[in-house]
């Protein structure tokens, strides 16, 4: 928009009979007017209208209309010559005639040449019938382009940030802007288009400036969101043994790599912390990474304590028996008495204890490992096993002290035998089961633990004949 600002210069010596208003600066747009003098010499009033028939000043062609009003009674020809000059030099003249009918004429000074922003000297001077001029008057005129460019800027731009970079690249469109004259926009702050954005808002601002200075600035924000999750890596499933003689473990583990776009904390959020004693079982360890957007990331793992140790068993010693009525020996239950006994890291007591033959078995003559099995609630198991030899008494040909030879233990390596005070052994032999004699042993003196080497003889089936002053006793024996 073009804006004249108008200065009336009062010059009273030459305005005879005329009454003029200091107006000071009035800003006048276009088709505005100003009072330029009144009851002059036929009691007219003078009214000057700025015309402006363009928008910019760059081609603006400023035009000023006189419109006069006089007294119909007052004849005569009047004249008004306009005279422009810029810098003192003259750039337009004009002359109306408003001749001397009409009670009110306008003229309306023509085009020229385009008058571009600047300070002008209008003298405007009245003249009646061609005469000397009977007033003037003379007031600055300043053309100016006084409105901004229109600018419009894109809108708010919300990007989340590019994989595996903390930030963004953005593109935008530059500011649009319309004017009446010609005008330029630039980016006046913030990062170029296509630059990385950071994390956060950052403002983008452009300006239009105009021709004559004239300018005006609008502006959006780029937000850059980190939406990306951090990465994070558990180890593998941790497999461990209880430690000896304990139902536990002590394990220990790594803290978790992990990795993130921008920055991220990690943290153990689950399970027992590293070094400790672990139970029996599947325990879930859980970490999280958590980046300073607030996103995160779980991974878990888990620490699986197992039970590998077996049983502790104990049987009692070899044993040798005699067959009870009807020729056999009914085999107890040794764990229920107690003989055979059980313990373990983890299952107190140990009640899974099965027994090889089973008690109640009749056993004949004979000599038989009778075997243990502990098994755990892991399933883990230990045995043991101890030897019994069932033996039978073939006859005694006579006395008591005879009756009292004893073996002591288990027919093997050696044979322990115990002979009774006062009882004279003449010889001991030992026959295969064909009659023959394998071993003839040397006797002691009475009433001692005789012992035996034999562990030269083979496994099998054996008479032993203690022969003594009282008699004979024959002992089938087992090795």
């Amino acid at each position: 928009m073009i804006k004249a600002i108008v200065s009336v210069i009062l010059t009273s010596s030459v305005f005879v009979g005329m009454l003029f208003y200091n107006m000071g600066q009035i800003p006048i747009e276009n088709n505005d007017y100003f009072l330029v003098a009144e009851q002059g010499l036929c009691n007219e009033t003078a009214e000057i209208t700025v015309l402006d028939d363009l928008d910019c000043v760059e081609d603006t062609n400023v035009a000023l209309l006189a419109t006069v009003t006089r007294s119909p009674t007052c004849t005569g020809t009047f004249l008004y010559f306009f005279n422009w000059k810029k810098d003192g030099t003259d750039v337009r003249n004009f002359l109306a005639d408003f001749g001397v009918l009409e009670d009110q004429i306008t003229q309306t000074e023509p085009g020229g040449d385009p008058l571009t922003a600047g300070l002008y000297e209008v003298t405007i001077t009245e003249s009646w019938e061609g005469t000397t001029p009977s007033f003037s008057d003379t007031f600055l005129l300043e053309v100016q382009d006084i409105t901004a460019p229109v600018i419009s800027c894109p809108s708010n731009i919300t990007v989340s940030t590019d994989s595996g970079i903390c930030g963004a690249t953005v593109s935008f469109p530059n500011a649009t802007a319309t004017d009446d004259c010609s005008f330029s926009i630039s980016q006046s702050s913030g990062l170029p288009s296509g630059s990385v954005f950071p994390v956060g808002s950052t403002s983008i601002e452009f300006t239009a400036t105009d021709g004559a200075g004239n300018s005006s600035s609008c502006s959006f924000l780029v937000t850059v969101q980190d939406n990306e999750d951090p990465v994070i890596n558990c180890p593998s499933n941790i497999n461990a043994s209880t430690d000896p003689g304990t139902c536990d473990a002590v394990v220990s583990f790594s803290t978790p790599s992990f990795s993130d776009n921008c920055t991220a904390t990690i943290a153990q959020t689950g399970g027992l912390p590293s070094g400790s004693t672990f139970p029996v079982g599947a325990t879930t360890i859980e970490f999280t990474a958590t980046d300073s957007a607030g996103n995160t990331e779980i991974c878990s793992f888990e620490v699986i304590v197992s039970d590998d140790e077996d049983p502790t068993i104990t049987c009692p010693a070899d044993q040798e028996v005699l067959p009870d009525s009807g020729d056999n020996y009914i085999l107890p239950d040794y764990v229920a008495l107690g003989d055979v006994t059980a313990s373990d890291n983890c299952t107190t007591p140990v009640t899974d204890i099965s027994q090889d033959p089973v008690a109640g078995t009749a056993l004949p003559v004979g000599i038989y490992t009778i075997s243990f099995t502990a098994t755990d609630d892991a399933g883990n198991s230990e045995s043991c096993n101890f030897v019994l030899s069932v033996i039978d008494d073939l006859g005694i040909v006579s006395a008591d002290k005879l009756n009292q030879v004893k073996v002591l233990s288990p027919f093997g390596a050696s044979l322990n035998l115990q002979i009774p005070e006062g009882l004279t052994i003449n010889s001991i032999r030992l026959y295969s089961i064909n009659g023959q004699i394998v071993q003839s042993f040397q006797p002691l003196s009475s009433g001692s633990n005789w012992i035996f080497n034999t562990d030269s003889i083979v496994n099998g089936l054996y008479f032993l004949e203690i022969d003594s002053g009282e008699g004979r006793k024959v002992l089938k024996l087992f090795k």
